[in-house]
Formats: structure tokens, C-alpha cells, sequence
């Protein structure tokens, strides 16, 4: 009976801590705030709020998905637990310390050069992301500057056109009421009649509520600078993180061969290290063309890059065929509810199957039919369960279309 109780106390516990999202919570009382209490400022400290807990629950994320890891991989579940160490380096990469073990668990050769396509394209999202919240940043402060430099009645009417809110909208149709009534009192009556003064009154009351409300909108800014600010310390630190993980994989990559005793071939070594990372970065770029994230000017400077390291390798080995180290040519689509949609390069020295190709997509968003997986090879289109291809591998070819969910792929 006793350990029926604490089973009982212990269940409960978790509900009660499963069923409080901090997140959740906080972006409610941020838009209660906004649209019911017109309280801005309030509101800015609870979005704020559900940033920081956001953050926080990528810890927990990447903990429990690498712990599902380990216990997958002691129950003999290779592929699935693959496919989740692959998912930490891959989406947490500012959890160094997880990223390591992880990476350890999956660390063949085949891996790490994947792996560090990942980070290449992980290093060039989250650069973006703190280039557009540095602009972000800026214009806000540019049009808070802007704002204070105003008189009180033009900046009442500049934030009513640019940062509108229903109570500052509703103070001014109040204000210009008053004033055409206090127009007409003061025509009918003399200046020190009863109703032209209780009309003077009301006017002063509520330019103190416009004034009210004017502070509210300029703090919730302020608030909105900070955060931006707050975003970029943050992206710019899992950008560090990324760049260093990338660093170190690269050193270890260099110093994984060992010198050879002859100059010559071990600049040749280096050269075509130099070439794959080159490549790694030219897949990326062409993938954020593809996208519009990147221009053909960005295309042709990676391309170019890559050529003039070949002809560097050239040099040191006229005879080398360069075959072995041209662009990559091969790679199968994985469309639908996927993280990352769009095509994926197919290794040169094993077979692609389903499950590596899904996971080096992203893994499933959420809601995917992970059971209704199709692979279309030219007309023909074969339906797959994900838990079968788990067991039996389905080995891909060039070019294979793979279509997550197939009610949001049109005409498919």
C-alpha cells in the first residue's frame, strides 16, 4: 500500500510538472497584457520572459534527445540512435559538451565529413540570424531616438501613424471631440462659464492619459531594444560555439593523418583537405540559392575557391586525377514535414538508405506521418513505414524524390 501511495504521489508530481509550459504561460500573460490591459510594457517583460524560458528548454531538448540515444543504443537500436546523436550535433550545437559525447557515438569517417556540412550550414544560418537582429537592433534604436527628439504633440501624432495602439487611437478621437466641443462653448458661452471649464478639465485629463499612454509605447520599445540585444549576445555566442566546433573539427581532422616525412605529400594531404572543406561550403551556398538565402555572386565565389585549390593541388601533383575530388554531383530530394526540406548529398564512399537521408534532412517536424513515407525513382513510387525501414534498410539512388506527409507535397 505504501509503495502504491508513493507511485501514486510520484505520477501526480509529473502531471502536475508536464501540464506547466513556462513558455506557453508567459506568451499568455504577454498577450493578455497587450490586448486586454494595454499594459506594453508589461507585455514586453512577459514575451521577453518566454524567450528566456524557450532558451532554457533547449537544454532540456538536447539532454533528453541524447539520452534517448543511450538507452536506444544499449537496447541494440542502432539506426534510431543515430539518427538521434546526429540530431544533438546537428540542432544543438551550442551544447558543446552533448555535441561531444555525441559525436564521439558517431564518429566514422563518413559522419564527420556529414557533420561538418551541418555545422558549415548551421554556422551560416545562425550568422544571418545575428545580422538581422543587429539591423533590428538599429532601426529600433534609429526610430526611438527619432520619437525623443520630438515635441509631445508631433510625437503623438508620429507614434498614432507608426505605432498605433487601440487606447492611444481611442485617446485621440476623445481629444479631438473635446476640442470641437470646447470650439462651440467657448463661442456660446463667456470664459468663465461652468461647462466650458469642466470642458477645459476633461481636455487636461486626457492629454495626461495620451501622455500616459505615449510613455507606455516608448518603453515597450525600449524593451523590444533590449531583447533584440539580449538576442544577439545570445546567437552570438552559439555562434562561437559553432565556429569553435567546426575549428576543432578541423584540427582534428588535420592531425588525424599522420605526417608523412615527405613535404610534398603532405601538402598534397592538406591541399585536398582543404578542397573538401571548400566543397562542403560550396553545397551550402548552393543550397541557399536555391532557397534565395544566397545570390549567384555568393555561388561563384565558393566555386571559384574550390577551383583555385585544385589548381593549387595541380601544381603539387601535375598527374593527380582530379576526378576524385570534383564537385558533388549526387543527391536525392526529402520534401514535406521535414526540418530542412530540399535536397541532400548522397555520400560517395557508402550506400544512402531512407533513415540517413530522413536524418540528415532534420528528422520529422512535428505531425509528419512518418508511415506514409513515399520515394519516387522517375515514374515509379514505392510507400515506405519508417519503423520497417529501420530494420530493412531502403537503399536510395541520385536523384530519388522522398515525400514526408504527402498531403502538403501539391500534385504528388
Amino acid at each position: 500500500m505504501k509503495h502504491l501511495l508513493t507511485l501514486f504521489v510520484l505520477v501526480a508530481a509529473t502531471l502536475a510538472a508536464t501540464a506547466q509550459d513556462p513558455v506557453r504561460d508567459a506568451l499568455q500573460r504577454g498577450l493578455l497584457a497587450e490586448e486586454s490591459q494595454r499594459d506594453l510594457k508589461a507585455a514586453a517583460e512577459s514575451y521577453a520572459e518566454a524567450v528566456r524560458a524557450a532558451d532554457a528548454q533547449r537544454t532540456v531538448h538536447a539532454t533528453a534527445l541524447f539520452r534517448l540515444a543511450e538507452v536506444q543504443r544499449r537496447l541494440g537500436q542502432t539506426n534510431e540512435a543515430r539518427a538521434n546523436y546526429l540530431r544533438v550535433v546537428r540542432e544543438f550545437g551550442e551544447q558543446s559538451n552533448l555535441v561531444t559525447l555525441a559525436r564521439k557515438q558517431v564518429g566514422t569517417p563518413e559522419t564527420a565529413r556529414v557533420d561538418r556540412t551541418f555545422l558549415n550550414a548551421q554556422i551560416t544560418e545562425v550568422r544571418s540570424g545575428v545580422e538581422r537582429l543587429r539591423s533590428v537592433e538599429s532601426e529600433l534604436r534609429d526610430k526611438f531616438d527619432h520619437y525623443r527628439s520630438m515635441d509631445r504633440d508631433r510625437l503623438t501624432d508620429v507614434l498614432a501613424v507608426n505605432e498605433p495602439t487601440p487606447a492611444l487611437t481611442a485617446l485621440k478621437e476623445r481629444r479631438i471631440e473635446a476640442e470641437q466641443r470646447l470650439t462651440q462653448l467657448s463661442t456660446d458661452f463667456g470664459p468663465e462659464h461652468p461647462e466650458r471649464r469642466k470642458a477645459l478639465v476633461g481636455i487636461k485629463e486626457l492629454h495626461e492619459l495620451i501622455d500616459h499612454e505615449v510613455v507606455a509605447i516608448l518603453s515597450a520599445m525600449e524593451s523590444r531594444i533590449q531583447e533584440a540585444h539580449q538576442g544577439v549576445d545570445r546567437q552570438s555566442a552559439r555562434l562561437k560555439a559553432l565556429e569553435g566546433e567546426l575549428e576543432k573539427d578541423r584540427s582534428d581532422s588535420a592531425t588525424s593523418l599522420p605526417a608523412t616525412g615527405n613535404p610534398r605529400d603532405d601538402q598534397r594531404r592538406l591541399f585536398a583537405e582543404e578542397i573538401d572543406v571548400a566543397q562542403e561550403q560550396l553545397a551550402n551556398v548552393r543550397k541557399r540559392v536555391e532557397t534565395g538565402q544566397a545570390s549567384q555572386d555568393d555561388l561563384l565565389r565558393a566555386r571559384r575557391e574550390v577551383l583555385a585549390l585544385q589548381r593549387q593541388l595541380a601544381a603539387v601533383q601535375p598527374r593527380m586525377d582530379l576526378v576524385d575530388i570534383a564537385l558533388p554531383k549526387h543527391f536525392v530530394s526529402v520534401l514535406g514535414l521535414v526540418a530542412r526540406p530540399g535536397q541532400v548529398e548522397m555520400p560517395s564512399d557508402h550506400p544512402m538508405d531512407l533513415v540517413e537521408a530522413i536524418a540528415v534532412a532534420g528528422g520529422f517536424s512535428p505531425n509528419a506521418a512518418q508511415g506514409k513515407i513515399r520515394v519516387r525513382r522517375g515514374d515509379v513510387v514505392e510507400r515506405h513505414a519508417y519503423g520497417q525501414a529501420l530494420t530493412n534498410r531502403v537503399e536510395l539512388q541520385p536523384g530519388d524524390l522522398i515525400m514526408v506527409d504527402q498531403s502538403f507535397i501539391l500534385g504528388l
